[in-house]
C-alpha cells in the first residue's frame, strides 16, 4: 500500500515540475512545436523515471520497517534520484529535438578588469 502512494506521490511531483517555456528554443524556429515537443519530452521522461524509481524501491516494499529508519532513507533517495533522472531526460530530449537553454537574468559583462 505504502509502495503504491509513493508511485502516485512521484508521479504528482513529476507532473508539477515543469520547465518554463521561455528556458527554451530552437534557432530559426517560431517557438510553435514548443509546447508539442516538450510535453512528449515530459511524458517520456515521467515513464522513464518512474520506471527507475520503481526498480530501485521493490525490495524495500519487501521490508515493512515502518516508521524513520533506513527503508524511509533509501525511498528518499530514490525520490531525488529519480527526479534528477527525469530532469537529465526531458533535457536531453529537448536538446536532441535542436532546442538549447536560454540563460535567465543579467549576463555579466567579460573580461572584468582586476582592480
Amino acid at each position: 500500500m505504502r509502495f503504491t502512494v509513493l508511485i502516485a506521490a512521484l508521479l504528482v511531483f513529476a507532473a508539477c515540475a515543469r520547465e518554463p517555456a521561455d528556458n527554451w528554443n530552437r534557432p530559426g524556429d517560431s517557438g510553435a512545436g514548443y509546447s508539442r515537443d516538450a510535453a512528449a519530452c515530459r511524458s517520456d521522461a515521467n515513464r522513464r523515471a518512474e520506471r527507475e524509481y520503481r526498480l530501485d524501491t521493490q525490495h524495500l516494499d519487501r521490508r515493512d520497517s515502518g516508521g524513520f529508519g533506513r527503508q524511509s532513507i533509501e525511498t528518499d533517495i530514490a525520490r531525488r534520484d529519480a527526479e534528477r533522472f527525469r530532469k537529465s531526460l526531458y533535457e536531453e530530449c529537448l536538446r536532441n529535438q535542436g532546442y538549447q537553454r536560454q540563460q535567465s537574468g543579467p549576463q555579466p559583462s567579460y573580461p572584468l578588469e582586476a582592480r
